[in-house]
């Protein structure tokens, strides 16, 4: 009944791979082998540039429509639905995953803080140094508990549109009530 927890802020490369302070590469595929081995679950936060790689999800509704179409003219509809099912390296049932972007975007920062990591500090109550905020914005249903859906919820709303940045938050499984934060 083990629950870990990965959190990565940083620079991520094109193909998934989270960049270390020493400029070496780590990819998804890596990264997903070596949580594999971490008894139970495991909650994977990546705030990186195509961090949606891990799960396999593109973030672009211009994609979803573009497999749409292509499915509707090929007699292998179901071929497409079952590659598309298949997601990234952590789009399996060990991992709950939140992405600060889809697998074609870049994770944007303002000043001296990432936008994901700021607003989902926020939404779990804290400020971005760490102090304690008066609400626990991500708190839909206002039972001082917060889950993985209430933190994609929140982030994917801020990330998108009011901020005026564009960057599609992600998460793998959608609709997950695993309780990540409580106060």
């Amino acid at each position: 009944n083990d629950i870990s927890l990965f959190y990565y802020t940083g620079h991520g490369a094109s193909d998934g791979s989270l960049v270390t302070t020493n400029y070496e590469y780590l990819s998804p595929y890596t990264l997903a082998s070596w949580l594999k081995q971490v008894p139970g679950n495991v909650v994977v936060i990546l705030d990186s540039c195509y961090s949606g790689v891990a799960i396999g999800k593109s973030g672009s509704a211009l994609q979803s429509f573009n497999d749409s179409v292509v499915a509707a003219f090929d007699n292998a509809e179901m071929e497409v639905k079952n590659e598309n099912a298949k997601g990234g390296p952590m789009s399996t049932s060990k991992f709950r995953v939140l992405t600060a972007c889809g697998q074609y975007e870049s994770s944007y920062a303002y000043s001296k803080y990432s936008i994901f990591t700021y607003y989902l500090a926020r939404g779990t109550g804290l400020s971005y140094g760490g102090n304690k905020l008066g609400a626990i914005y991500a708190d839909s249903n206002r039972d001082r508990k917060i889950t993985l859906k209430e933190c994609y919820n929140y982030t994917y709303s801020y990330c998108l549109g009011e901020t005026g940045w564009r960057q599609h938050v992600r998460c793998y499984p959608e609709g997950s009530n695993l309780k990540l934060f409580q106060r």
